[in-house]
């Protein structure tokens, strides 16, 4: 709650940086997965020279991270570069180091991808579901009756009381004997 009971303003979500707009036009989970144990290995370590370079013709590598749309283009905008010696690999150049920062983003976009799987398997177990047709000829029957009712008009005369046939069949306290007037 903000200040004198005013709520938060609701700002827009701030645009997404560049890696992050890499990363989240990657659909493949397991191209996150290889591609965070790279970059944590390379943040981990970052003295190890074998972790500074990915070879892109490596055949997990090129099946879950070059085939995958944005995969490669994820890894360039964290930093890495193609290899000037030979273009099969993506070096680390010197002064720059993978941080936790990049593991968490890319651990970020695996959750919103989780979430989107998610959201598409739900949508897609409801909108399967029988009652859906049911539930449609229900509000279409309902949408229906009022409009039949707003046509009527508005009521302009109140409810009257209506003579019951035999008389009205009311018990009252005193005719069981509870009221009988005096107390103890």
């Amino acid at each position: 709650m903000g200040y004198a009971g005013y709520t938060a303003a609701k700002l827009p979500p701030p645009k997404a940086s560049a890696l992050q707009a890499a990363l989240w036009s990657i659909d493949n989970m397991e191209c996150l997965e290889v591609m965070s144990k790279l970059v944590r290995n390379t943040a981990v370590s970052p003295l190890e020279d074998k972790f500074k370079r990915i070879k892109l013709s490596n055949s997990k590598v090129k099946t879950t991270i070059v085939d995958t749309a944005g995969g490669v283009p994820s890894l360039l905008a964290m930093g890495w570069v193609y290899d000037n010696a030979d273009k099969d690999f993506l070096i680390l150049p010197k002064g720059v180091q993978m941080t936790m920062k990049e593991v968490r983003a890319i651990e970020d976009t695996k959750d919103r991808l989780k979430k989107q799987v998610s959201y598409q398997s739900r949508m897609s177990k409801a909108s399967a579901l029988p009652g859906n047709a049911d539930k449609s000829a229900i509000r279409s029957a309902m949408e229906a009756d009022r409009l039949e009712r707003s046509s009527r008009g508005p009521v302009t005369q109140g409810s009257t009381a209506q003579a019951l046939p035999g008389g009205a069949n009311i018990t009252t306290a005193g005719d069981m004997g509870l009221n009988s007037g005096g107390c103890c």
